[in-house]
């Protein structure tokens, strides 16, 4: 989608879509923790069989769905969703190319809280494994 900025005229939308993002970050962590692609992957294709799958309200799973449709990550047809191609590639979890638990490592507490994801200590694993204890 070509801005209107790119054609000279000034625009708000820059600052909106930064003001913005966080929004669509937790939509999409809400929708990998929930397992929502894979769900539709599955079959479940409506907000009452995903809600049912997920464990989670009707109305919410609709808004949510909804909202990653809006963002090209679902289409809908009816009352019945469907997966993006990006995806159907790189969200549903039982895909070779899933990439989504990367949003775990990007979301840690300490990266959203501005800490540094490496604190100059060594990591357990080699700790242990330096002290004489069998490595995992």
């Amino acid at each position: 989608m070509a801005s209107q900025a790119t054609q000279g005229q000034p625009t708000p939308e820059r600052f909106f879509n930064t003001i913005n993002a966080y929004q669509q970050t937790e939509a999409m962590k809400a929708a990998l923790e929930l397992g929502i692609f894979t769900t539709i992957a599955a079959g479940d294709t409506n907000a009452t069989g995903i809600a049912k799958r997920c464990q989670c309200s009707e109305r919410g799973v609709r808004i949510l769905c909804d909202y990653l449709t809006i963002h090209g990550f679902l289409t809908k047809e009816g009352d019945q969703y469907a997966l993006a191609p990006e995806s159907v590639l790189f969200l549903d979890r039982r895909s070779p190319a899933y990439i989504g638990s990367a949003i775990d490592f990007l979301l840690t507490p300490r990266l959203r809280e501005g800490e540094p994801a490496y604190d100059g200590r060594r990591p357990s694993w080699r700790h242990r494994h330096r002290r004489g204890h069998t490595r995992i």
